[in-house]
């Protein structure tokens, strides 16, 4: 790589001088240019600005003018400078850093108490609120049918972002109880676990039905192996909210009242006023520990046991009112049917490939691989569908399947009668 050359201030031009000292050796800058090489691309680029600017403001011709003649009130007239530009705090602060490391390169450092004076207070933080369970449900319902699932995972885990983008099938255990993921912590970059709530994880099973194991999770449309773009999920989300009549400016004017981080801050709450103990809080949201934390050791059913006394806030589909009674009630009802519907596919796929299954020729077993991969689908469809069905109720429907007469007018177990009930 060509080293940065941080020694021109002003370009060569009417009433400008090359970059040197008038009288003696040009100062060494070698440190300088150093500390520069160890700087990324971004901000060495913003650094060497700030000087050009340091220079223009001051007079100073060149860097080593600059090193040699530059004092505490050259800085002062630097962020006054600033000032009168109208650049924000953070900018200023930023810029201030970078004379500041160049004073300590040149062996005339700065002191603390001057430079806090001068140098302003950093700007207003923007708000992280609170989503609340309502306002979660209507975002899932309102997204794209095939973005549902990413903003549900965000309420239901408080994932970062990033950490959800991350996600491959292979980090999803659906199987285990309670269902969870395998998580790489973005600060830290260590695996955690996370639990998932049930209306969640049956939502995941049927997103990631088709996917292979090293296929992401949440990927760009018809190519598994490219993840979403946390940007692009950002402008979704303001467009949601926006469809909802809640997007609105927070105090700082910078930033929203609601972000993608807010799902993070709901899912703390959530835990935390559930009574979660405070170190499951800590390592459900891959948060450092701080000391007294390192010594207290969860095993994952403590970690389990704890998490469960939140999950019933955490589940979108649970509602004590009439509503909730009968939208659970229609639920299992076509669950009946699409298992019922499945299973006499599945005997069916199962058939032909018995039927096959002692012919070796090509062709076969071309058709034995196809028949064997629909099978594996529907026969996870199916998973799926018993979890939302009592034992008996799927006892019935096995037994129908493979043609034994059942009395369906007896089936009264999974509160059929609640459709009734609420009819009028």
């Amino acid at each position: 790589m060509r080293a940065p050359s941080p020694m021109i201030c002003m370009k060569r031009g009417a009433g400008m001088v090359p970059e040197q000292k008038r009288n003696g050796e040009p100062k060494n800058l070698s440190l300088w240019q150093a500390y520069l090489l160890n700087l990324d691309e971004d901000t060495r680029e913003v650094y060497m600005r700030a000087l050009r600017m340091f220079c223009r403001v001051n007079g100073f011709r060149s860097l080593e003018e600059a090193a040699e003649r530059a004092d505490e009130q050259a800085f002062v007239e630097f962020i006054r400078a600033l000032r009168d530009r109208s650049r924000s705090p953070n900018t200023i602060r930023l810029y201030a850093t970078a004379v500041r490391r160049f004073y300590e390169a040149t062996k005339r450092p700065l002191g603390q108490l001057e430079t806090r004076l001068v140098i302003p207070k950093r700007r207003v933080m923007r708000e992280t609120n609170a989503i609340d369970r309502e306002l979660a449900r209507e975002i899932v319902l309102t997204a794209p049918p095939r973005k549902r699932a990413l903003f549900h995972l965000l309420w239901g885990t408080g994932l970062r972002i990033g950490e959800a983008l991350a996600l491959r099938k292979k980090d999803v255990d659906l199987a285990s109880d309670p269902p969870r993921i395998r998580v790489i912590t973005e600060k830290t970059n260590k695996s955690r676990v996370v639990f998932l709530p049930r209306d969640l994880a049956m939502r995941l099973r049927n997103h990631i039905t088709d996917l292979n194991d090293d296929d992401y999770v949440f990927h760009v449309e018809g190519n598994p192996r490219r993840p979403l773009n946390p940007d692009k999920v950002g402008e979704l989300f303001r467009r949601i909210l926006f469809k909802l009549d809640k997007l609105k400016r927070d105090s700082s004017g910078r930033g929203y009242v609601y972000s993608l981080h807010s799902f993070r801050r709901s899912y703390e709450t959530v835990l935390a006023t559930s009574g979660v103990h405070p170190m499951a809080i800590k390592l459900l949201l891959g948060h450092s520990q701080g000391v007294e934390d390192s010594y207290l050791r969860l095993s994952v059913n403590d970690l389990v046991a704890e998490w469960r006394k939140a999950e019933p806030n955490l589940r979108l589909d649970a509602r004590s009112d009439v509503r909730s009674t009968v939208d659970g009630a229609v639920m299992r009802q076509l669950a009946r049917s699409q298992l019922m519907t499945l299973r006499f596919i599945e005997n069916q796929l199962s058939y032909l490939f018995g039927k096959r299954e002692g012919q070796e020729t090509g062709s076969t077993k071309a058709e034995l691989d196809d028949i064997k991969h629909h099978l594996e689908q529907i026969q996870r469809q199916i998973r799926g569908l018993e979890e939302l069905l009592s034992r008996s109720g799927i006892a019935k429907i096995n037994r129908r399947a493979t043609g034994s007469d059942i009395d369906w007018s007896a089936e009264n177990d999974d509160e059929e009668g609640d459709l009734w009930r609420y009819a009028d």
